[in-house]
């Protein structure tokens, strides 16, 4: 519970929320009302009510234990999720090989094939449980999308570019973090990812470190986070890593 001031509160309080968001535990922010949040945990789900006002906590409190145990599934609901996740899995790495098959239609249909490719990108964010929208912007095909415990703690949506070419290098996704950077100040967006793909070489994982706060996966190794439930995990590492490239 936060009060209106921020001064009385320990810092250890914030490591303990950042604990159990690593842990993936729920967490509710029971703030006086207009309490101003860092960003950090600025998007995390929060009640407003005064402190003093020990009746309507607990009424919050039992409302949000309610949803916890109406959202636990069974033993059969998480085996019958699993299968279903493996063969989303395989239907989704069948179609990004797909991609490949034809190189007469890499250039005379490259535009097709990066649309064909954008909504690829976005049933592999949803396999995640990332809700996404679509839009179109001079740096290309572009996805808002709100990837779970991730936009959470990064304080709102990831900007992602499906970047799909006959060949991708270091260079091109030097280049297009570039621009996707001047992007998410344009849109007021924090961080960025590019989900590239490699029409020549479909099995392209780049060593990838940029200044920039953009990350880069190939649709492949996007496939195996989701796999591996580590989407959101993976992104928050990033984050935390960029954070103390710049503090240091």
């Amino acid at each position: 519970m936060l009060d209106g001031t921020g001064r009385d509160e320990p810092p250890a309080i914030y490591l303990e929320i950042g604990v159990a968001l690593g842990r993936e535990l729920p967490v509710l922010i029971i703030a006086a009302p207009n309490r101003r949040l860092p960003l950090a945990i600025a998007g995390l789900q929060r009640v407003d009510v005064g402190l003093e006002n020990t009746e309507a906590i607990a009424h919050h409190l039992h409302i949000f234990a309610s949803a916890l145990d109406s959202r636990r599934p069974s033993s059969r609901e998480i085996s019958h999720r699993l299968k279903s996740e493996r063969g989303t899995s395989k239907r989704l790495r069948a179609q990004l090989e797909a991609l490949s098959l034809e190189p007469s239609n890499w250039r005379s249909n490259l535009g097709e094939l990066s649309r064909e490719y954008e909504r690829l990108v976005q049933s592999i964010l949803s396999s995640a449980g990332a809700e996404s929208s679509s839009s179109q912007t001079d740096g290309g095909s572009d996805v808002a999308a709100w990837i779970d415990h991730a936009s959470e703690i990064l304080g709102g949506p990831i900007l992602v570019q499906c970047k799909i070419a006959a060949r991708i290098d270091r260079k091109t996704l030097q280049l297009a973090a570039e621009k996707l950077t001047s992007t998410l100040g344009f849109r007021s967006v924090k961080f960025g990812l590019i989900v590239y793909h490699s029409l020549e070489n479909p099995h392209y994982k780049a060593q990838f470190h940029s200044p920039y706060p953009v990350w880069a996966f190939s649709a492949s190794e996007l496939i195996d986070m989701t796999e591996q439930d580590s989407l959101s995990d993976t992104i928050i590492t990033l984050r935390n890593e960029l954070m103390h490239r710049q503090g240091s």
